[in-house]
């Protein structure tokens, strides 16, 4: 029910082709040169301070080359892009990846989960070189928050004193936002 709603509020998606997905999908495996040491070196200082020494690739650097993966494994779904939300990932770490050695990588949407007010997504990311093929292992979340169900006198209810949305009498409106406008004017203001 909650995905069909997609399709009339956003014009994508549809519950059947959310229901048609091979979940796990398709493994994308990619060998990727060797990272650029001097990348490596000036995203150790910045996030590490000075004196540190680079001497293996920082796992969470990942993103760096994963993230083009991630989006090919991600394109088999029903939805644009945009209306995908990261929430972060955990990171499991089998071994270094020493530099100078050539990355090799794989991305697989591994699950999607229908909830009342979203769909959750996690994507399997692996990075490793040909000692360690698992060396990192990446699990991402992201979520394709799903719209509101419209409250009826039937399933709204107070919790004694306040509105029916729970918000006290006595509260004052500080901020409001709309996010469900254009994505691109959202980027740009």
């Amino acid at each position: 029910v909650a995905a069909s709603t997609l399709v009339s509020k956003f014009g994508f998606g549809t519950k059947a082709k959310l229901s048609e997905l091979q979940v796990p999908g398709p493994i994308i495996t990619e060998t990727l040169p060797p990272l650029d040491n001097e990348l490596l070196e000036h995203y150790l200082k910045w996030c590490s301070g000075p004196g540190v020494k680079l001497d293996r690739v920082p796992e969470h650097l990942f993103p760096q080359w994963a993230f083009p993966m991630m989006a090919s494994a991600l394109s088999i779904l029903p939805f644009p892009m945009t209306a995908i939300l990261n929430q972060g990932c955990e990171l499991e770490i089998n071994g270094t990846i020493p530099l100078g050695v050539s990355l090799i990588c794989t991305a697989q949407l591994a699950d999607v989960v229908e909830e009342e007010t979203k769909i959750r997504i996690t994507t399997k990311i692996t990075s490793g070189y040909k000692g360690n093929r698992e060396a990192i292992v990446a699990y991402v979340f992201a979520i394709i928050p799903l719209p509101a169900k419209k409250k009826t006198a039937k399933n709204v209810k107070t919790k004694g004193k306040g509105r029916a949305d729970g918000v006290p009498d006595e509260a004052d409106l500080i901020a409001s936002h709309n996010l469900l406008r254009d994505p691109a004017k959202i980027m740009l203001t």
